[in-house]
């Protein structure tokens, strides 16, 4: 379900409050996804702020904690559009399809 969250407020809202429930349980599941997470929202952050480079530095992490949530590989791959990088691009966008 959480992979399907959009990029707004809202989304991103439900997205903290996952990540933060998550960071109570005393499972390194819970802990794992909570760190995929918060990664993907560290890269949204910065991917609003401009920050490309950055905003792509998280969401490796969090692709690396998930390689299998198309959310994340969507959001890098927008990043890479704006560092102008779209044969990386490209590769998440098919990543998602």
């Amino acid at each position: 379900m959480y992979t399907d969250l959009e990029n707004d407020e809202q989304g991103n809202t439900l997205l903290r409050a996952m990540a933060q429930a998550l960071r109570k349980l005393d499972d390194p599941t819970a802990i794992n996804l909570a760190t995929e997470i918060e990664q993907w929202l560290e890269g949204r952050d910065y991917h609003a702020q401009g920050e490309y480079q950055q905003a792509v530095t998280a969401y490796d992490v969090a692709v690396s904690l998930n390689d299998r949530n198309p959310g994340t590989h969507f959001d890098r791959g927008r990043a890479y559009v704006g560092l102008q990088d779209y044969d990386a691009a490209l590769d998440d966008f098919e990543e998602v399809i």
